[in-house]
């Protein structure tokens, strides 16, 4: 078994579905970092993992928005349609 190259870390995370819950979990980070409690560096790894996270829900909402505006749209036309 190969050597850790890194220590097992005890930091918890509230759950990440929301912006808002992204914000909470990067405000989480930044305290540890603050009190000590996570390295610099280890804060830095939970940051880039928010971020992903961050852009996956921003990407879920995109989609969501645009297949309303899209389902909108098509029942404007075949309202459209009905009408002419």
């Amino acid at each position: 078994m190969p050597a850790r190259r890194h220590r097992a870390l005890r930091f918890k995370l509230p759950p990440v579905k929301t912006m808002a819950d992204v914000d909470a979990a990067s405000e989480s980070v930044v305290g540890a970092v603050a009190r000590g409690h996570l390295t610099p560096a280890e804060g830095q790894a939970f940051s880039l993992m928010l971020e992903g996270r961050r852009r996956v829900i921003e990407t879920q909402e995109l989609e969501l928005r645009i297949r309303a505006l899209e389902d909108t749209k098509r029942s404007y036309s075949s309202v459209r349609r009905k009408k002419l």
